[in-house]
């Protein structure tokens, strides 16, 4: 991660904003802690939608990364975000797997690896 441009310690206070798509409403919205003065942050949080397995084949995950400023702050809100395809996880199974974060103009979806 990069420090944020007008950051006085040059570093960031990132947390994630995420919405399970097509839904933007704020019954679908979540976020974690904020991560203070950290360019390598670790969100060790769980968050749980209630969704249809069927339903979860038409749905996307957005998630923001996004940088906490003051009110009166210069610094720029958006560090970049990642939309991954709901379709290709397998519900059946944990998994665990490691996304690039792009910047805004450019997100394009991904999707889960299989194992197999």
């Amino acid at each position: 991660m990069q420090p944020v441009e007008g950051d006085s310690k040059g570093l960031a206070d990132p947390y994630i904003k995420m919405y399970l798509l097509p839904d933007k409403s704020s019954s679908s919205k979540r976020k974690t802690k904020v991560q203070d003065n950290n360019l390598n942050p670790v969100f060790d949080e769980t968050f749980e939608y209630e969704v249809e397995k069927d339903e979860l084949k038409q749905r996307s995950l957005e998630l923001s990364v996004k940088n906490d400023t003051g009110m009166f702050s210069k610094t720029k809100e958006k560090m970049g975000k990642i939309l991954v395809d709901m379709a290709s996880l397998d519900t059946g199974r944990a998994t665990t797997q490691w996304f690039d974060v792009q910047p805004d103009e450019t997100v394009k979806a991904v999707t889960f690896e299989s194992d197999i």
